[in-house]
């Protein structure tokens, strides 16, 4: 004779995360944010075509929330541009330095080229995951 549980099986448990991704400085309403959610280093950080999630979102609210659902816990990082003239890329002058605004996540200090994934990554565990991402200007505009 079997015995029967009345507990949930464990393939019955959700057991994936919410990320919630806080967007500070941006400086207007302009264009749309790209937000690129990487679960390892392929491609980071210019290459969404290897991010797991990604989301283009108009600006409504400085902060700006936007949520990433269903991820499996783990590390990822984040990779975000500002496109201020709604051409889909991050613009730079002749001198490829970045006209629109950026950003990553763990707010990395700036230096000549961009992050490593290791230098960005952050862990999401548990129901939810809150991080904080300030975007960065370099020139006016």
């Amino acid at each position: 004779m079997q015995e029967r549980s009345s507990l949930p099986s464990s393939n019955c448990i959700d057991t994936t995360s919410t990320l919630t991704v806080e967007i500070d400085n941006l400086r207007n309403y302009l264009g749309k944010v790209y937000v690129s959610l990487f679960a390892d280093g392929k491609g980071f950080p210019h290459n969404a075509k290897n991010a797991v999630q990604v989301k283009i979102v108009e600006i409504t609210d400085i902060p700006l929330i936007i949520k990433f659902d269903r991820l499996q816990p783990g590390d990822y990082a984040i990779a975000l541009i500002h496109d201020e003239n709604g051409d889909g890329k991050l613009n730079c002058n002749i001198l490829g330095i970045p006209t629109e605004g950026f950003g990553f996540s763990q707010n990395p200090p700036l230096r000549i080229g961009s992050p490593k994934f290791q230098e960005t990554m952050f862990p999401v565990s548990g129901a939810n995951t809150t991080i904080r991402i300030k975007v960065i200007y370099l020139l006016g505009g």
